[in-house]
């Protein structure tokens, strides 16, 4: 049993054993918060046009765009907004509508999102597991604020804590449902979003990406086995990697485990050590991988999926997590809360 009963500090592996780093990529090397976002609301533009009346959002002044009324439109068909009884889109319309990617005009590219939209976006960001969700969230968001000036009760949106708490156990099931999406298109979409984004203005959308301070050289510096295991798709994280200055083999392709693969994050770090206890040409060679991640839920169901293996736990603090959930981790005996300076300390 490899688990010594507390949690390990990052780096750290038991006398003859190497360490192999695991890490997670949005929200432990790459701030992509803004990136998402906007690829959220440009991929909502495009596949809800009616419902987000996507007209008002083109080509007008970044100061004006957080108000909706201002310019006096009369508004048009409103979907399904959850707990507002809002009317929903006819199945048949609903299944049209998600049928395939619809073509992505140039005016999308000169809508601003609200800085509203952007600061509860990135207030929300702990709790988006997959970036197809921020999708559903940013239709969401904007139909609760439609509603709510233009309803005559004019109901509030739901709070930032409101929609944490529900939205993996309510929300997020209820959206797909409700609007007949399948989380395959919407994925589809968001990639569809991002190469089209990355054909017209590649520089803009590289600097939406930012790699943490200190990550770049910790990367290129450590002389340990690095792997990326990550939600996002394989060739945007490569993107990001080489403009970042990650040296030229330093994570080598095969060693970035996106949504491509179609695994879990638990059967990944399985792959993982089984590929690294099997390059070892002493059988008595021994392997811990470091996992670090900013998200609480996907370490807490390591710990127990992989309860005896050779892996350590870690939580970014400085990724997309929320105070309660660091106290929480604090108290689990086998996940280790890391800081950023001790991670690129630690790495080289």
């Amino acid at each position: 049993m490899f688990s010594s009963g507390r949690a390990a500090r990052f780096g750290e592996a038991p006398a003859g054993a190497t360490s192999v780093y695991a890490l997670d990529f949005d929200g432990v090397l790459c701030d992509s918060v803004e990136e998402l976002s906007r690829c959220a609301y440009y991929a909502a533009l495009v596949a809800f046009p009616a419902q987000l009346e996507a007209p008002r959002w083109t080509g007008h002044d970044s100061s004006r765009s957080a108000s909706f009324t201002e310019r006096g439109e009369s508004p048009g068909k409103i979907a399904t907004n959850p707990g507002l009884g809002a009317e929903d889109p006819s199945p048949a319309a609903a299944a049209a509508e998600t049928a395939r990617i619809p073509t992505i005009s140039e005016n999308i590219w000169q809508a601003v999102p609200p800085a509203w939209l952007l600061d509860k976006m990135r207030k929300l960001r702990p709790y988006i597991e997959t970036g197809y969700e921020s999708i559903l969230l940013v239709r969401m968001l904007i139909e609760e604020r439609l509603v709510s000036e233009r309803a005559e009760r004019r109901p509030r949106p739901l709070t930032v804590g409101e929609i944490a708490a529900n939205w993996k156990s309510v929300l997020h099931d209820r959206l797909l449902r409700d609007w007949n999406i399948q989380p395959s298109f919407l994925i589809e979409l968001f990639g569809t979003i991002r190469d089209a984004w990355i054909a017209r203005d590649k520089s803009t959308w590289l600097s939406m990406n930012p790699i943490y301070p200190g990550v770049a050289d910790a990367l290129n510096m450590s002389q340990q086995p690095v792997y990326i295991v990550t939600t996002k798709q394989e060739r945007f994280v490569k993107l990001i990697l080489e403009h970042a200055g990650i040296r030229p083999g330093r994570i080598p392709p095969a060693n970035v485990y996106g949504m491509d693969r179609k695994m879990t994050k638990i059967a990944t770090i399985k792959e993982i050590l089984r590929k690294e206890e099997e390059r070892s040409q002493d059988s008595q060679r021994k392997v811990v991988v470091h996992l670090v991640e900013d998200r609480l839920e996907t370490l807490e169901a390591a710990t127990i999926s992989l309860l005896g293996a050779p892996v350590t736990y870690h939580l970014a603090t400085w990724g997309y997590n929320d105070p309660a959930q660091r106290a929480r981790a604090e108290k689990h005996p086998f996940i280790d809360l890391l800081d950023l300076p001790s991670f690129t300390m630690k790495m080289h």
